[in-house]
Parts: C-alpha cells; sequence; structure tokens
C-alpha cells in the first residue's frame, strides 16, 4: 500500500500534533508499504525529526509559503513565476491522511490538499478552541463537504469532536477518537523528588496565546507566593521565549521561576519534578498530562480538551474551572495546601492514567488507515 501524510501544521517546525502520524509512517515502513509525507518548509535545514523520517525510507516532499523576498515578490506580480504556495507536488498514493494541529487547518490550505482529495483520505483533527471558533459562512459549506467525504473522521478527544460539531452546526457522522502516542521511556511511578520546595513544572510551546505561561506567571506573582519556597520550571520553546524572560522579571519571579529551553528526555524532567502545571486556553489531549501521570506525578490543569478525563479532583489532581490567572491562583493555593499528598496523588494519577491510555496508538491508527481502503 502506497501511504501519504500530509501535515497542515504552520505556525511551528514541529509540534505534538506530529507524533502520531509521523511515528505511524515509520510503522508502516516496517511492515512494507510505501510512505509518502508532505510538510511545510520552513526555509531551515532539515529538523531532526524529518531527517529520521527520510533516513528510514520515507519520501518526503514539502509545500511553501510565499516568498517575502521583494524579488520574488515584483516576479510574481509580473507573472513570471508562480506563488510558491501554489507550487504543490503531486504523491502518487492510495489513501492520504491529513492531519490538522487545529481541527480547521484545512479551510485555509485549500490549495495543498484539492489534488489529493479525488482519492480516498481520512481528516485527522488534534486540537479544537473550547470557546469560539466560529466557522465563517462562506467556509462552512466547503467544511461539511470535505469532512463528509473523507473516509474517516477521527479526533484525539470526544470534547474535540463535540467544539467541531459546535463550531460547525452540523454533527459529523461515523467519527472515532484516536490516541497520541507518548514519549516517555519506561511507564513507571519515578522516585518522588524530596526537597522543602513545592517543585513545579510546565512543559509545552512557549506560545502564551495557546499555551497560557503568562497567566501562570501573573497568578504566582501575589506577595502571598513570593514569600513560599517553590521552584517552576518552564520547559519549551517557542515565538514568546524573550516575553516570558521580560515577565519573569516584571514579576520578580528571578530565582523562583526559570525558562529551561526543549528538553528531548521527558523522562529526566519528572525525575526531578513533583507536578505538573498546565495552564492551556486549548488543548486536544495534552500528552504532556499523559506522560507526567505515567510517571506518577499528579497535574492541575486547566479544563481544557480532554484534560478532564485524566485529572480527577483532589486524587490525581487539580482542575482549573478557566484559563484566567485568578482561577489558577485559586487552584495553585489547593495545590500548595496539600503538598503532602503530592507523592499519592501522584501514585493515583498513575494507575489511573494506566488504565485509559492506549500504550501504542500508532500500531491501532496504521490498522485504521489500512481497513478504510477496505470499507
Amino acid at each position: 500500500m502506497k501511504i501519504a501524510f500530509i501535515s497542515l501544521m504552520r505556525f511551528s517546525p514541529w509540534g505534538g500534533s506530529e507524533e502520531l502520524w509521523s511515528k505511524t509512517a515509520l510503522l508502516a515502513l516496517t511492515e512494507g508499504h510505501t510512505v509518502f509525507s508532505l510538510t511545510c518548509d520552513w526555509g531551515l535545514s532539515t529538523s531532526t525529526r524529518i531527517k529520521k523520517l527520510q533516513d528510514a525510507g520515507v519520501i518526503t516532499h514539502f509545500y511553501y509559503n510565499d516568498s517575502r523576498n521583494i524579488v520574488d515578490r515584483v516576479a510574481v506580480k509580473l507573472g513570471l513565476k508562480k506563488p510558491k504556495s501554489e507550487i504543490i507536488p503531486i504523491l502518487d498514493a492510495d489513501i492520504f491522511v491529513i492531519s490538522n494541529g487545529s481541527v480547521w487547518d484545512f479551510t485555509r490550505s485549500r490549495n495543498i490538499i484539492s489534488s489529493f482529495i479525488s482519492k480516498p483520505y481520512i481528516m485527522l483533527s488534534h486540537n479544537t478552541l473550547d470557546y469560539g471558533g466560529v466557522v465563517a459562512e462562506d467556509v462552512r459549506s466547503y467544511a461539511i463537504q470535505i469532512l463528509d467525504q473523507a473516509a474517516q473522521r477521527l479526533f484525539v478527544s470526544e470534547r474535540n469532536r463535540q467544539g467541531a460539531e459546535r463550531q460547525l452546526a452540523h454533527g459529523l457522522r461515523d467519527y472515532k477518537v484516536v490516541s497520541n502516542p507518548i514519549s516517555i521511556r519506561g511507564v513507571a511511578v519515578k522516585s518522588f523528588p524530596q526537597s522543602d520546595k513545592l517543585l513545579m513544572a510546565s512543559v509545552g510551546s512557549l506560545d502564551c496565546d495557546i499555551k497560557g505561561q503568562d497567566l501562570l506567571l501573573e497568578a504566582l506573582s501575589s506577595n502571598t507566593w513570593q514569600g513560599r519556597e517553590f521552584r517552576l520550571k518552564i520547559y519549551g520553546s517557542g515565538p514568546d521565549k524573550q516575553y516570558l524572560h521580560h515577565l519573569i522579571n516584571f514579576y520578580g519571579l528571578q530565582g523562583k521561576v526559570t525558562l529551561e529551553g526543549h528538553v528531548a528526555d521527558v523522562d529526566s524532567i519528572w525525575e526531578e519534578n513533583q507536578v505538573l502545571i498546565v495552564s492551556s486556553t486549548t488543548e486536544g489531549v495534552p500528552m504532556v498530562v499523559v506522560e507526567a501521570m505515567l510517571s506518577g506525578r499528579p497535574v492541575l490543569g486547566t479544563d481544557v480538551g480532554a484534560v478532564d478525563r485524566y485529572v480527577l479532583e483532589d486524587k490525581t489532581g487539580f482542575l482549573v474551572p478557566v484559563a484566567k490567572a485568578k482561577y489558577l491562583a485559586l487552584g495553585l493555593e489547593k495545590l500548595w495546601d496539600s503538598r503532602e499528598k503530592l507523592q499519592q496523588m501522584g501514585e493515583n494519577a498513575f494507575k489511573h492514567t494506566v488504565t485509559i491510555t492506549e500504550t501504542y496508538p500508532e500500531k491501532a491508527f496504521l490498522n485504521l488507515i489500512k481497513n478504510s481502503l477496505l470499507e
């Protein structure tokens, strides 16, 4: 079988939404399938993730954003060359898997998917806004058509599917919920770090509009927290790194809050931190929650995406109803008052998450892809 994976994520070179299709692509190769990928070219040297796919045997292709170079722009305006965004490779595949980092990415990428949707295709959606996100009237009919014609309509959480239906005001038939893969080496309760300080970690892209690290810092800026012994390590990279550096200084949190950058070894994060803080404004299924709990760590998280499936109040963590600083502050107070229970809550989190987590989702996803051509 010839399988093409198309990623429509265009705001970052890589993210959690890329893990499922890329790991499934590697698995498909081991079964003897021909595998293509089509991803955005970032004008950088080939990323380590794409290089890994190439080395394994995936036939990689790229689409482009329009050039901002003045010479290129003039040439396009004079009709001497096509816009770079209109140069889309032709992929000879039996089935196309279209991965949307955000549920409506495909409506903003019509030129990319138009040549592929005459063949069987699967729509995979990773994130839906919990609030707003209404589909514009001039886009709605196109979105309904593309989703209804898909061989499979896949979401990473039931809540994401509900949000998509609300935004579209249209029911999606025969949808399925799939799981994302985890990135920890071993599923086990790790030794709990002993410290006089509360050791917190925030893990995710440094993009405050989505991950809400600025709200978390505001919640920690009170005089009460200034007088407490705690440490917050913020892991990740992204466009708001410098802003967060300024904000730490603005709130006087130097020495208590540090930016740790991207850490590939996820296990090491949970070897030195006691609890995960999720301050996101929107999510699908944040795999950082799953990975923290499968390492025996409780979670304080905003009630977005599928977070509430994992965070059971006062058992595996604490749920924050809305991504606002004042509600994060209330949740942090509960966390502070429960310091003596965190180790037990982490063990509870592990037991709970083991029972609801698919350990090899790429295998199930590949079987679903293969079966799509048989239905």
